[in-house]
């Protein structure tokens, strides 16, 4: 019997555990338990990182380079950093429709000791009179042609420690806020820090969750790049059992594939 013949059972065979087929028996004993592992870790990772991240850096420091996203209800979130060269980042929303536009405001926890006072000022079709004058010592024009803009997240009294498990980090939840947008058009948002100091963070948006299976393998990419934003090294302890759950499919896959073949020639 040929190696391609291994591969011609019956797939019902996988779901009943019966048949002669290559599928029955890798639902069968090791192998059945190695696949749910693997897909188990992998159903909670996707579930647990459900927000799209963007890595923007300083890519964003005008309008014209503003990150720019339609479909506001998605979550996703956008890593920034501010510097003296570039004191302000952009973020732009292409809205269809008259909707709510929810935002979260977060810098990583213990990166800095100077306290950070970020705020997040939306300009708009339809948005005012709002805060004509934007806060803090930082002198912000809107874009050309929407006018006056609206403050949509500032630091709250009280931030709120944040734990992602996917990526192993913690965050400070500096403000939190939703505004809407009363009508179709382009919303331009930018990003600063009131006292103008320098540092890291990052805007949180939406909350439909929209990661798919095809986001999987961009996953520990993503993870290594939010590990970086937040200065932390390695990787996070769940990875290290994924890795073992993928290794010990694979073993087991293998060696069943290998008995099969020899038993069957």
């Amino acid at each position: 019997m040929g190696l391609s013949s291994l591969w011609t059972g019956s797939w019902a065979g996988l779901w009943t555990g019966q048949g002669d087929g290559v599928w029955a028996g890798l639902w069968t004993g090791f192998g059945r338990a190695s696949l749910l592992v693997l897909l188990m870790v992998l159903g909670i990772s996707s579930a647990a990182y459900a927000n799209r991240p963007i890595f923007a850096g300083t890519r964003a420091s005008s309008p014209d380079a503003a990150v720019r996203f339609s479909d506001p209800s998605i979550s996703r979130v956008i890593y920034y950093e501010l510097t003296d060269e570039a004191p302000v980042q952009w973020f732009a929303v292409e809205s269809d429709k008259r909707q709510e536009l929810r935002v979260l405001l977060g810098v990583p926890a213990g990166l800095s000791r100077k306290p950070a006072n970020p705020v997040v000022v939306l300009f708009g079709p339809g948005l005012g009179p709002g805060a004509a004058d934007p806060p803090g010592r930082l002198e912000l024009e809107p874009p050309v042609g929407l006018g006056t803009g609206a403050v949509v997240v500032s630091r709250k009294e009280h931030p709120e420690r944040f734990y992602e498990p996917v990526t192993g980090t913690e965050s400070l939840i500096l403000g939190e806020g939703s505004v809407e947008l009363p009508a179709p058009g382009t919303y331009y948002g930018a990003v600063y820090d009131v006292r103008r100091e320098a540092g890291k963070l990052w805007v949180g948006f939406g909350e439909r969750e929209a990661f798919t299976w095809r986001d999987i393998p961009r996953l520990l990419g993503w993870i290594r790049k939010a590990r970086d934003f937040h200065e932390m090294p390695g990787w996070p302890r769940w990875v290290w059992g994924a890795g073992a759950a993928v290794l010990a499919a694979i073993a087991g896959v293998t060696i069943w594939f290998v008995r099969r073949f020899v038993h069957e020639t």
